[in-house]
């Protein structure tokens, strides 16, 4: 089994892979509020700047 934050990371990834980097359109995919899916982002990305 994959940690939690291992199958959000994925998740997202693939989310602002459909939607072509938009994060507009990928907060309201996953049913968030752009300014959460910026923290995540920001947080997931833990200086890997290619991750999104």
């Amino acid at each position: 089994l994959l940690p939690l934050e291992a199958v959000e990371r994925a998740h997202i990834r693939r989310v602002m892979a459909a939607v072509s980097g938009n994060k507009s359109m990928a907060a309201q995919v996953l049913g968030v509020d752009r300014s959460t899916l910026y923290r995540k982002l920001e947080k997931l990305a833990d200086g890997d700047d290619d991750l999104f």
